[in-house]
Parts: C-alpha cells; structure tokens; sequence
C-alpha cells in the first residue's frame, strides 16, 4: 500500500458504488492513492463483502488500498436516526464532513482528498493536494471564478453555495481539525436539501440549505488557512465550463486552454450523449473528446452492472410505501424541539403521519444546541 502520506475519500449508497469503482479506477491510471469509501446504506457485518465487492473492480496492484468505513464509524449511535431523517442526497452529503472527521480521527494520513463518485480523473492529483502546503489545511473549489450571466447566475450560486463540495481536501492540522469536528456536528442535523421545495416547506425561514454546500460558503471566515482552488480544472463541471468545449492534447484533456484534472458529471445521465448534465444546455454534440468519455464511461458502467444492489435500501417503509419528505424532516423536527429518539422510526408510518400534517404547517426556527452527534 502506498504510505500514509496522502489518501482518497469518497462517500455512496450501495446503487452507487458502480460508479464510484469507475471513479477510483481513473484515478489509478494516474496515482497510486489509497482509497476510504463511506457506504451509508451497508450494515456492519457487511462492509466486509462491500469491500471485496469493489476490490474485484480494481486492478490487481490496488486491491488492497481499499477501506470501507460504516456509517456507525463516523455517527456512532445516530444510524437510525440519520437514515430516516435524511433521504439519500442528503444523508451522502452529512456523510462527507462524517468521513473528513473520521479521516482526522482515526487514521494517520497526513493529506486526503474527498471527490464525488460521479468525478472522473483526468491526471495526477499532484496539482490538487499540493495546494494544501503549508500554512493551507483545506481545500475548497468554487463553482465560478469570474461573474457569470448577471443575476440569474449570481442568484443560482448563492441558492447552491460560492463552494461545490465534490471536491474538498484537508491537510492534518490543528486548524483543520477543528474544521471537521464543527463541519460533522452540524451536518449531524442539518444536511438538508431545500433547493427546490417551496418556501413553506422548507425547515426554515433563515436560509435555503443544499446539503453540504451553503455550509462551505461559512468556512473561509470561520477557519484560518483555506485555499481556494481557482483553477477549475481541479473541479470541472457544468457550473464553470461555460461555452468551452473539451479536447485532446497528447493524451491530456483540456477545457479551451486549461488541463482539466478532474471532470464533475453531477447531472450527468447515459440517456443524452449530447450533454454531460441535465442542468446544463452546453451541447456536446460533435465533440470527439466527450464523445470519447461517455462511450468509454457508458462501457465500463454496463461492464460493472448486477455487481452492486440497485437499490436504496431506506427509500422505503417495511411495507414497501415511499418515505415521504415531510415524515422525514416531521422526525427531524421532532428531534430538535427535545423528543427522545424513536428505536425504530421505519417502523411507525402510522406516528409521522399525524406529525407531519402538523409540522407541515410550521417553519422551524428555534435556537438550538446542536449535540456532538446526531441524537
């Protein structure tokens, strides 16, 4: 295994780990990184079988570099909880500063890059972590660099964060560590996603929350040494490639006239070869280099595909009904005012569905004290 010098991290439901053995295969055609993967939907007598349901997707050299982390590793006690409260988005999302406190607590890596399992690489990651010399201990990327088309995409930025947490190192430091202990003890509760529900519906009338992300707009000020990685060829998604399109340059790809290390298909959908997101309009059509990345992704995919369950085990209720939203943030809600927790939330759709009627007529503002974990 390469040295503890600088590590992987990546967070995904059992559906996504397909995608997140791709993601980790590109990155070893250029660096030999060890790789933490948080699967928030595996109990823990199964992280064994998850990790050599992975490794038989590696090449052979870095089918030892792999460790699945559960999610009673980094929220002790609050599994239940958690699963319920949170749908898939956003329990990923809480699962990230989980796993960057994990990272900082259990292990001795000194570096550690996180990336979504939808980024795909590109070239060595050199570049990236080496912005995290010192006196930098974290690492964040913007979605843009330069003003965009005016207030509609100013508005977008401030709704979704300045930051896209795709892409986040930390380096080990007494800063950083403080960093993700206050990053984990507030996504405990409040990696919520309110993007696109109406403003009576959303948990409160402070701010709109995106997961992850509109936390990360908070970090500059509240902690000393963060870098911010204007080059957008560290995170190169729909947000900032513009009108550019992508290209070969003796093997290397390029967006117009800057490297592009790793390439963020958040959106992306094998239906429209066209386009690498469903957010975006940039048409791709005629472009040999995306052609390329989403023939070969589109083939490693389907290569890949019965190996991992399909499914998102805690979409449901035992009796096979969708957990609505407002049953979740009804317990979520519940939590907050003081309740104690319920042992088994999945097991009493008859509770939340009076509480629900009634939470949905309130806007959650209370102060509050957020516990070192999640209840």
């Amino acid at each position: 295994m390469p040295v503890d010098d600088k590590a992987l991290c990546c967070v995904a439901t059992r559906n996504y780990c397909s995608r997140l053995a791709v993601a980790y295969c590109g990155v070893l055609e250029f660096n030999d990184i060890p790789l933490f993967v948080l699967v928030v939907d595996i109990e823990p007598a199964e992280k064994e079988a998850a990790a050599e349901a992975l490794r038989r997707c590696l090449p052979a050299r870095a089918r030892d570099w792999i460790h699945v982390v559960g999610l009673e590793d980094v929220y002790p006690g609050a599994v239940e909880s958690m699963r319920f409260y949170y749908d898939a988005f956003e329990l990923c999302t809480a699962g990230k500063a989980g796993l960057h406190d994990w990272m900082y607590r259990t292990t001795l890596v000194e570096k550690w890059l996180y990336i979504d399992s939808d980024v795909l690489c590109f070239g060595s990651l050199d570049p990236v972590l080496d912005c995290l010399a010192e006196p930098f201990g974290i690492l964040l990327t913007p979605h843009r660099c330069t003003d965009g088309n005016g207030d509609v995409d100013d508005l977008l930025f401030l709704a979704a964060g300045c930051f896209n947490s795709g892409v986040v190192g930390v380096r080990r430091t007494a800063e950083s560590g403080r960093f993700t202990r206050w990053y984990r003890k507030t996504l405990a509760h409040l990696s919520l996603n309110d993007v696109e529900l109406e403003p009576a519906s959303r948990f409160t009338r402070d701010a709109v929350l995106f997961g992850d992300q509109r936390w990360l707009d908070l970090v500059p000020g509240y902690f000393e040494g963060v870098f911010v990685g204007r080059r957008r060829g560290f995170n190169l998604g729909h947000w900032n490639i513009g009108g550019d399109h992508l290209r070969r340059v003796k093997g290397a790809l390029y967006a117009g006239d800057e490297r592009v290390i790793l390439l963020h298909l958040s959106g992306w959908s094998p239906d429209d070869p066209s386009r690498f997101c469903r957010h975006s309009e940039h048409d791709f059509t005629g472009d040999a280099a995306w052609t390329e990345i989403y023939t070969a992704y589109c083939d490693q995919l389907e290569a890949l595909n019965g190996r991992f369950p399909s499914d998102y085990r805690y979409a449901n209720y035992p009796d096979g009904t969708p957990v609505p939203k407002p049953h979740r943030r009804a317990y979520l809600r519940y939590l907050l005012d003081g309740g104690p927790t319920l042992g088994s939330p999945f097991a009493m759709k008859h509770r939340f569905e009076p509480m629900a009627s009634a939470a949905a007529k309130l806007i959650w503002d209370r102060r509050f004290t957020l516990s070192n974990g999640a209840r």
